[in-house]
Parts: C-alpha cells; sequence; structure tokens
C-alpha cells in the first residue's frame, strides 16, 4: 500500500472516531456528516489502491466505487449506497442549520460507515497478502 492510501485509510478512521465522540455530545447530524467524510475516505483509499488514481468529487468517488464493486465482486453493493445516503448527512450539516438526523439514527450510520471502512480494508489487506504470496509454480 502507498503512502497516499495508508494516508486516506488514517483519515478515515479519525474521522470516525470522532463522529462516534460527536455522537456522545448528541450531535446528531454533524456525527453522520463526520461518518460519511471517513467512508469517504476510506472509498478513496480503496479507489486509489485499485487505479492509482483519485477522485475529484464526492459524485466521482461515488460512482467509481460503485463501479469498482461492480467489476471486482469483492465488496457489496450496498456499502457503495451508503455515500449516496450520506452525502445528504454532509449537504444537511454543511449548509443548513437544522438538526434532521435522529439521534436515535447515528448508532445505524455509524455502524454503516464502519463497516464500509472494514469491507474495504478488508479488500485491501486481501490483496496485499496475495501480492506477497510466492508464485505457484
Amino acid at each position: 500500500m502507498t503512502p497516499e492510501v495508508l494516508q486516506e485509510l488514517a483519515a478515515s478512521q479519525h474521522l470516525l472516531d470522532r463522529a462516534r465522540r460527536l455522537y456522545g455530545y448528541h450531535e446528531a447530524t454533524i456525527a453522520a456528516r463526520e461518518a460519511y467524510l471517513a467512508a469517504l475516505h476510506a472509498a478513496n483509499a480503496y479507489i486509489l489502491a485499485r487505479t492509482g488514481k483519485l477522485p475529484r468529487s464526492h459524485s466521482g468517488t461515488r460512482a467509481q466505487l460503485r463501479m469498482l464493486c461492480h467489476a471486482s465482486g469483492e465488496l457489496a453493493v450496498a456499502h457503495a449506497e451508503f455515500l449516496t445516503e450520506g452525502y445528504e448527512y454532509k449537504v444537511e450539516a454543511d449548509y443548513y442549520v437544522r438538526d434532521v438526523v435522529q439521534l436515535t439514527d447515528v448508532p445505524g450510520i455509524l455502524d454503516r460507515a464502519a463497516a464500509l471502512l472494514a469491507a474495504l480494508l478488508a479488500a485491501l489487506l486481501a490483496a496485499v497478502e496475495a501480492a506477497l504470496r510466492p508464485p505457484v509454480p
């Protein structure tokens, strides 16, 4: 894994930890946004590892991840769909002054972001392990 991939993964974990702390402070909409951003960075790490390029936009990340999910079969499309839903949390938190996410919904949002991070990390680690295996004669 390149340093850039590792940097994206570290950002993802940091944002997920921050989302959990914000949930503890009853900041539902902000916690949901941070969970989305954690998922976005995890997706970017996976895309960068697979293609060597980072998407330039949120929609580019969503489209590229969905395409890679279909092409590789390593990931469930449901993981990629969290990015579509999560983007709405980001928009609400960034541009509107209202709490649209209920506090009771946050644990599920955090779980989905964590599941996406775990699935992407597992796929990346499997690729690294496969690359390190000696060739079969």
